[in-house]
């Protein structure tokens, strides 16, 4: 038998009202949505740029020596980093908010208005419409 956790929920937008079902995630689908999270590549953003700091300051340190071998060999590792660094900053701004908001809308949501819901989701944000349904079944649970 499955432990189920869903509650019902009202949407009003305008004059149209669409009802639906909004359900708990399970712990599977909490570690789909955080595993497309950039995490991990922030967490490996910042070691770039830890190893990016250690190695300006070696240039530093080789000009003071005035060896140009070390410099330029620095400068090559320089190079790499920063383009490595480069690339994860991409993948970090390319991760969007909305679509984590989406996602956890096409899990949780149930019921014949799933699909207009998630047309409203598209027009005004999905993180939008969720504070909305969070808040309608706060007050529906507050009721009780």
């Amino acid at each position: 038998m499955k432990l189920n956790i869903t509650e019902p929920f009202e949407l009003t937008v305008g004059e149209d009202t669409y009802e639906g079902e909004f359900a708990e995630l399970t712990k599977k689908q909490s570690k789909s949505i955080d595993k497309d999270t950039p995490k991990d590549t922030i967490k490996e953003n910042n070691k770039v740029a830890k190893k990016i700091e250690r190695i300006e300051r070696k240039i530093e340190n080789a000009k003071n020596l005035d060896d140009s071998k070390l410099i330029k060999s620095l400068y090559s590792q320089l190079d790499k980093l920063e383009d490595i660094q480069e690339s994860l900053l991409d993948k970090i701004e390319s991760y969007s908010i909305e679509d984590m908001y989406k996602q956890r809308m096409t899990l949780s949501l149930s019921g014949d208005d799933k699909d207009a819901i998630m047309t409203l989701g598209e027009t005004y944000g999905y993180q939008k419409v969720f504070d909305t349904i969070i808040r309608d079944i706060r007050e529906r649970n507050a009721g009780n």
